[in-house]
């Protein structure tokens, strides 16, 4: 299966079917889909045209109900009505209610983040869709908040480069360019004798020994496999109490850039994906990771497509040390 560039409507119909492909999930009767399955398709279709010009750092209030908590003081009219943004900056909790089909409530919430991803891929971001009884909090400490430069740096190599994966050369080639090139540079690791680059679309590291010298390297923000950007680590709990409907779960869609390596951690598990995945909560210990399209990889563990990984999880919701896959 290949998940290319799609619409927000097409992405929240597409989990909806695949997340009840690996079950458990509620029995449903043929009344109860016959009522809930009409209304959920007309609110995917709304959120998609209420959200389909989100810009990237922001949320998107997709449909009615939805609990937002700012980390400063919010005026009265922010973040309050269907087609209401706000950047993600000032977002600490994000709460979406469960399906009411008297009143036509289901909540479902869209961010689009830029969590490990350079400025010189602009326009790309991560797409987060919250539906269902979910709570996302962010849970990235101060002392790892990362903050990208709004514009990088050019450099220039003095000979031959191979461009890894990762700041070191136990890290796999992924591209060589000749003396000469020029690379825009965003950030440099905490020992500065690698910088994050970006070459045709890829993105990966060059040893600063292969670059000319340029003063305006110093000025790079540092970057560690810790560092994360605004709910690029989050809380994530949901309910899976009284849900009638299996259309309408309750759950988290993560889906990142086509061939874009992305890190996000959730509930304290670090996850490292290629495109897309399905968090959700089996119980109130228990977490589980869906593969649904490209790499996904957790801690040393490699997750295929259509296999999933479940995490127990601690009283306080975070993820103890053993992972099962399934």
């Amino acid at each position: 299966m290949r998940v290319a560039s799609i619409s927000y409507v097409g992405l929240l119909t597409m989990m909806t079917v695949l997340i009840f492909l690996f079950g458990p999930h509620p029995v449903t009767s043929q009344s109860e889909t016959d009522t809930c399955l009409p209304i959920v398709q007309r609110i995917l279709e709304e959120v998609g045209n209420r959200c389909g010009d989100m810009t990237r750092n922001s949320a998107c209030y997709g449909n009615s109900s939805i609990s937002a908590t700012f980390v400063d003081t919010a005026s009265d009219n922010v973040f309050t009505e269907p087609g209401d943004t706000t950047e993600v900056t000032r977002l600490q909790k994000l709460e979406t209610a469960p399906l009411s089909p008297d009143f036509n409530i289901w909540g479902v919430s869209l961010m689009k983040l830029q969590a490990s991803i350079p400025n010189t891929i602009p326009g790309q971001g991560v797409i987060f869709v919250l539906y269902g009884d979910v709570s996302l909090e962010n849970a990235v400490p101060d002392n790892n908040n990362f903050s990208p430069i709004d514009e990088p740096i050019s450099v220039i190599t003095r000979s031959g480069a191979n461009i890894r994966s990762g700041p070191s050369t136990n890290n796999n080639v992924l591209a060589s360019v000749p003396s000469g090139a020029e690379l825009a540079a965003d950030a440099v690791n905490p020992d500065r004798t690698w910088l994050r680059v970006v070459t045709e679309g890829q993105i990966g590291w060059v040893s600063t020994q292969v670059l000319r010298s340029n003063d305006k390297m110093s000025t790079l923000p540092v970057l560690t496999r810790e560092s994360r950007m605004p709910m690029q680590s989050f809380y994530l709990s949901a309910s899976v109490a009284g849900v009638t409907c299996a259309e309408a779960p309750a759950l988290l869609v993560v889906q990142g850039p086509e061939g874009v390596i992305v890190d996000i951690t959730a509930n304290g598990v670090d996850i490292r994906m290629g495109s897309t995945i399905v968090i959700r909560m089996l119980d109130s210990h228990t977490m589980e990771v869906i593969a649904i399209h490209g790499t996904v990889r957790i801690g040393n563990p490699l997750i295929p497509p259509g296999f999933a990984i479940t995490v127990p999880l601690t009283e306080d919701g975070q993820a103890t040390k053993t992972a099962s896959s399934t």
